[in-house]
């Protein structure tokens, strides 16, 4: 096993956030001293429903399947 691990794979995405959210990110983000990438990582990664809602839809073989929800 190597040492040293591959960095992530970066990739460029745009999305469109409501006011209100932009600043919430803007705002959270310098408490923990983290970028808006790794808050919404981290958020995400541990959202109990998601962590619970995921693998059903993988199962489904559709990743992007549920709910859509303007941020």
């Amino acid at each position: 096993m190597a040492l040293v691990k591959k960095p992530t794979e970066t990739v460029r995405c745009t999305i469109r956030l409501g006011q209100p959210v932009n600043e919430l990110l803007d705002d959270y983000c310098p408490f923990p001293d983290c970028t808006a990438n790794f808050t919404l990582r981290e958020t995400l990664r541990r959202d109990p429903g998601f962590k619970k809602w995921k693998p059903a839809c993988n199962g489904a073989g559709n990743a992007t399947a549920g709910p859509q929800k303007a941020l």
